[in-house]
């Protein structure tokens, strides 16, 4: 056993482990019969294989309150919405193309009124970039009242909230994504193309996508390597589901898919095949090697 193996492995949150015992479990039966297609390629810019680099932003950026935790990420706001942008102590400065950028009194980006993807870069005073946000402007939730987008099927939320939660409200809007879109960081190791929804259709497609999800299963990439367990990325079998898949699947109403809240994922790094890695190191890839993560 190698020393990298034999250190004792850092345990997640219990909450964490649940979710990872059931997305490995699908994982490793899905690995068994031939596993799922392969996930896009990483976009230009994204770490690349050799020293894990987690990606973390070493310099304290909020938008709207929320922190910006890594070098990639990304925000999401309606068309003339507004994003107050604390700088804090980091000494760095915003620069973006589109929109409205004032900085008379604090730092405030209003989003143009036509949806899209628009990165906000953040440079230190030697005018090196140190992060990247790309702002997504939402196509607003009305323009879904019909049950689609042009041709893209969305099917209808729940319009109570699920015993009243508010993570459980409808979205206020959806990020429109074309072909050329889906390799844009949301993270340092993760795309928008990976969560996008199973169901046959032609680009643009849409998508809903909480930051929170990137940021947990960043963790869980860094705690897999932590651990020994070599990792660039977490192969996504299932990210945001539309309420209309989501229905035809014959999963609750109340998934947390439907939210752009979950992801059903699993190690593919050594080798990359398109099934899941031997993380306990059997020989076998199956069901004890989720329960060795958990």
């Amino acid at each position: 056993m190698t020393a990298a193996t034999s250190r004792r492995r850092p345990r997640l949150p219990a909450a964490f482990r649940a979710i990872l015992a059931s997305a490995l479990l699908a994982a490793a039966l899905a690995a068994c019969g031939g596993g799922p297609p392969p996930p896009p390629a990483p976009a230009a810019g994204l770490p690349q294989p050799g020293d894990y680099d987690a990606g973390r932003l070493a310099r304290p950026i909020r938008i709207n309150g929320e922190p910006v935790p890594y070098r990639f990420f990304f925000r999401t706001l309606l068309p003339g919405g507004r994003a107050r942008i604390d700088l804090a102590a980091s000494g760095l400065r915003p620069e973006i193309a589109a929109g409205h950028l004032d900085t008379a009194f604090g730092t405030v980006w209003t989003a143009p009124d036509r949806p899209g993807a628009y990165p906000m870069l953040f440079r230190d005073a030697a005018g090196h970039v140190e992060a990247q946000v790309m702002m997504f402007v939402l196509v607003p939730a009305q323009a879904a009242a019909g049950g689609s987008i042009g041709g893209y099927e969305i099917g209808s939320y729940q319009q109570e909230p699920y015993k009243g939660f508010p993570q459980y409200l409808p979205p206020a809007g959806f990020i429109e994504v074309t072909e050329a879109m889906t390799a844009i960081p949301v993270s340092p190791h993760f795309t928008l193309g990976q969560f996008l929804a199973k169901q046959e259709s032609d680009f643009p497609k849409y998508l809903v996508l909480n930051p929170d999800l990137l940021v947990k299963l960043e963790e869980i990439l860094e705690a897999l390597n932590a651990a020994g367990h070599r990792a660039d990325g977490l192969h996504v079998m299932s990210g945001y589901r539309t309420p209309a898949y989501n229905r035809k699947i014959g999963s609750g109403a109340y998934s947390r898919h439907v939210f752009g809240a979950a992801a059903d994922i699993f190690p593919d790094s050594a080798p990359a095949n398109n099934l899941m890695d031997d993380l306990n190191r059997d020989g076998i890839v199956d069901v004890a090697d989720a329960l060795w993560l958990v």
